[in-house]
């Protein structure tokens, strides 16, 4: 802890002498703020996120560590923008600008209908637990599904189900799949690792998906600094066979699933889990205690599971294509007489306003929901209504996390932390290394950014060192296949570093809706990711750097990913049976 609040202090005295220089480049036009404030201060720019991390790691709790990374973040804007006018006023500046921040982040349409998004989906999930509609479900399925191996398959293939949206993904398959997955003795951090590993890898590479919009936007920047006309969408195409982290993700999935096999942290976790300790007995769900028992399951239990499931999917998919058509033909992006078809069906996807209908379809769901637990007497209408509320109540921290983080990521991007790493990037490069260069510093950038705020921060500074490399040096055999694996790396980087941090969005969402505390999500999954990560990296980006097709890498990648589960995982049991 001292040690940590040493190097605030420093890099607040640093960050001070170097305000007068800022300003000075400023007012010549060197530059965005952002840009020329991470050149000056450098590594110092990495303190908000190095102090979040480690005070999450030593504390093991997320809020008081966001908390404090966001105002280290704070102090160095304020040193870096004016006098301190003594430690008082400095002070009083720092709270100033971290309470701005955190009021301007929440005030984005976009993050508020997350928020709301969390607490719909949490008093959904709560109404039909209280239903008994879990239990219902568990109960008919247990007779097909008496294995972990057939609980983690299932898992799988759900969650694949949810390919146009991590954050449905997250929210829907972990409360669903939770009562199947603890009676078949799969514990709460396998199956926040399945569903988090999943959501995003499938969403970033699905060519119809809420990601598409975002990618293409991040795309269409980079080319905008460069001053070229390209297609970013031919660009996104392009780069998908290179975007090893996601495919390696799904391919793990894959022979952990076969194989049955574990190690690290996670191999622990399913022994407990193997003993019928599902759920580390050290946590509690967020606002349930520990061993909470459902509502005794009535005949119309299982029709409000599955008709919720159903009418949920259906009008989220439906909506998300109607709002997105809309939208698409009152831009001019499509004929207003523009028929159903594969591109109609991109091009809706990638402008609908997603989180917008998702919680559209959340509401009128618990709505019907309730009405048909109040009719069948599955509940009382105040048991329904209480049963919502207390839902949402319950995601009320992960609420304050996803705000948290929010705006420590804010803080990142203002310091400008991303142009910091990306001038590394500029040097006397190797072609061939730039790739693997440009997916490593985007698994740091996004381990504190997030991936979408990673994509957007690194993207427009990558495109143009990628193409600019690519295509002027004559040693270059393949110049499309180079830049678009760069391209690649950021998409794929973006995600992983996602999935390593305890303070990013799909990382917190998928440990709330599977049951698994956060930290021991982040734990568990993490060895796994970073298995992925250096597959992606030795048997990827390396030899995409020296012009190897995918179409070999790919193949080499499985196969050692196969290699690394059967020499290091073992099956789970419980202590003292054969493993």
């Amino acid at each position: 802890m001292i040690v940590l609040a040493v190097a605030v202090v420093a890099g607040v005295l640093l960050t001070a002498r170097a305000s007068g220089e800022l300003t000075a480049r400023m007012a010549a036009g060197a530059g965005t703020e952002s840009g020329v404030r991470g050149q000056l201060l450098g590594p110092l720019t990495l303190i908000p996120p190095i102090v979040t991390i480690v005070l999450a790691f030593l504390t093991k709790e997320v809020l008081t560590s966001l908390l404090a990374g966001g105002l280290s973040g704070a102090a160095l804007l304020v040193a870096s923008q004016a006098e301190l006018g003594g430690w008082g006023g400095f002070l009083l500046n720092t709270l100033h600008k971290y309470c701005l921040t955190l009021v301007e982040v929440l005030a984005q349409p976009e993050n508020t209908a997350i928020i709301v998004l969390c607490l719909c989906i949490g008093g959904l999930t709560n109404l039909i637990r209280e239903a008994g509609g879990f239990n219902a479900v568990a109960r008919k399925l247990v007779k097909r599904v008496k294995t972990p191996r057939q609980a983690q398959l299932m898992t799988s293939l759900m969650a694949l189900m949810f390919f146009f949206d991590d954050y449905a993904d997250a929210l829907i398959v972990g409360p669903v799949m939770r009562p199947i997955t603890d009676q078949a003795r799969v514990s709460r951090e396998k199956l926040a690792f399945m569903v988090d590993s999943t959501a995003a890898p499938v969403a970033g590479i699905a060519l119809i998906s809420s990601w598409i919009a975002a990618e293409l936007a991040a795309i269409e920047a980079g080319f905008d600094v460069l001053g070229v006309a390209e297609s970013a969408y031919n660009t996104f195409l392009g780069s998908i066979p290179y975007c090893f982290y996601n495919i390696f993700c799904l391919t793990f999935i894959l022979w952990m699933v076969v194989m049955g096999r574990d190690y690290g942290p996670m191999y622990k976790a399913e022994c407990r889990a193997r003993a019928g300790v599902p759920m580390n007995p050290e946590r509690t769900e967020a606002g349930q205690p520990a061993g909470q028992e459902e509502r005794p399951v009535s005949r119309s239990s299982l029709f409000i599971a599955v008709g919720s499931i159903l009418f949920l999917c259906v009008y989220a998919v439906a909506g998300i294509y109607s709002d997105g058509l809309y939208k698409a033909k009152a831009a001019g992006l499509l004929a207003r007489d523009a028929g159903f078809s594969f591109e109609t069906l991109r091009v809706a996807f990638g402008e609908a306003s997603t989180v917008q209908v998702l919680v559209e379809a959340a509401i009128l769901t618990a709505v019907l929901a309730a009405i048909v637990a109040v009719v069948t007497r599955a509940l009382t209408f105040n048991g329904a209504v209480g049963a919502w509320v207390e839902g949402g109540v319950q995601l009320l921290t992960t609420a304050l996390i996803l705000a948290l983080a929010w705006g420590l990521s804010a803080m990142i991007a203002e310091l400008g932390s991303a142009s910091y790493l990306a001038e590394m990037l500029a040097g006397s490069l190797p072609y061939w290394l730039l790739p693997s260069l440009v997916f490593l510093v985007c698994c740091g950038v996004s381990f504190s950014a997030g991936s979408y705020g990673c994509m957007l921060m690194i993207m427009p500074m990558a495109v143009p060192i990628a193409y600019t490399m690519a295509y002027s040096n004559p040693a270059v055999h393949n110049p499309w296949g180079l830049f678009c694996a760069c391209v690649a790396s950021v998409l794929a980087g973006s995600i992983f570093g996602d999935h390593c941090s305890p303070v990013t969005d799909t990382t917190i969402l998928s440990a709330q809706g599977s049951g698994c505390a956060l930290l021991d999500h982040v734990k568990t999954q993490m060895p796994y990711a970073l298995t992925v990560a250096a597959t992606a990296t030795l048997m990827g980006t390396l030899p995409a750097g020296f012009g190897v097709s995918p179409a070999l890498t790919l193949p080499l990648g499985m196969a050692v990913l196969a290699v690394v589960l059967f020499k290091f995982g073992k099956h789970p049991a419980p202590a003292g049976e054969s493993k």
